[in-house]
């Protein structure tokens, strides 16, 4: 897993691009460096599936990793102090990686470094002006006729059957007779 071999990387004295820090709380990572040493390795030489710096903090951030700010105490132990002195000295760019589960001389918490699921964000689409209009008005009856259809003429809608004679007549307008 991703964890297992950045412990192996973090552990050998093969590579000056990672290191432990803050007296293994968390990893060392000068960006310019491990681009070259580690993820610039092809074919049989290969570190880590990935080529790109952007791909390996990725893939830091899903196992749970953040990213801290470094910080300016030395190590204590002679090589973190060595590395951290020609880092600093080449005014080198360092990131600094935590993971409570991912501490030096604790390898069994590894286990518990687990890749994250993240679920994809849907874009959520801008309310339609014209929907919001529509769901504003009162809405009609499922009987009532269209509007297109009263638009024909007044004078049709007021005309009444006379059932006996077959023909229309015009109901009275005023109070009754």
């Amino acid at each position: 897993t991703f964890p297992e071999k950045l412990w192996v990387l973090v552990e050998s004295h093969q590579f000056k691009s990672i290191w432990w820090g803050q007296n293994g709380s968390c990893i060392v990572i000068d960006q310019e460096i491990c681009q070259v040493e580690v993820l610039g390795k092809k074919g049989s030489l290969t570190v880590l599936e990935t080529e790109s710096m952007k791909s390996f903090i990725r893939q830091l951030n899903m196992y749970g990793f953040t990213k801290m700010q470094c910080d300016s105490r030395r190590s204590p132990s002679l090589p973190e102090f060595l590395a951290e002195e020609e880092a600093f000295v080449v005014h080198r760019k360092l990131l600094c990686y935590y993971n409570p589960y991912f501490r030096n001389n604790h390898p069994d918490l590894l286990e518990l470094c687990k890749h994250r699921v993240i679920q994809k964000r849907r874009a959520v689409a801008a309310p339609n002006p014209q929907e919001q209009l529509n769901e504003e008005l009162p809405r009609s009856s499922p009987d009532a006729q269209p509007m297109e259809r009263m638009a024909a003429g007044p004078e049709k809608s007021l005309l009444a059957a006379d059932p006996q004679g077959g023909t229309q007549t015009v109901p009275s307008m005023g109070p009754p007779p």
